[in-house]
């Protein structure tokens, strides 16, 4: 029986830097700190040129899509920025509702990770 093993956003190279957008957290890299935007967590992995940046959003239970769909294309033009100077970048908004429900967003995250 052969395996069949997934792969995550994460694998294929071992140097992946954490920074988030925290006064006690490292800076994001310098590409991402020239725009005027500021994703919340940005995982990004030098020797491949690969950017995850991670968006949280707490909306009310009933307007998690439109959130989603709100944050998705407020960094749509930095993904394209980034994808244009030879990265490959990957915007990844997740909702955590006002109440503490986790959107399905933040299981499709994990689950790619």
């Amino acid at each position: 029986m052969a395996s069949t093993q997934r792969k995550g956003l994460l694998d294929g190279c071992d140097d992946w830097e954490v920074s988030a957008d925290l006064s006690e957290w490292d800076k994001h890299p310098d590409v991402i700190r020239r725009t005027t935007l500021g994703p919340d967590i940005v995982i990004h992995s030098p020797s491949s040129q690969q950017f995850i940046m991670v968006e949280l959003t707490v909306p009310y239970e009933s307007r998690m899509e439109q959130a989603h769909t709100y944050k998705k294309e407020k960094y749509l033009d930095l993904t394209k920025e980034l994808e244009e100077s030879g990265y490959r970048a990957k915007i990844m908004p997740i909702e955590i509702g006002t109440k503490g429900l986790a959107g399905s967003s933040a299981y499709d995250l994990l689950s790619k990770v």
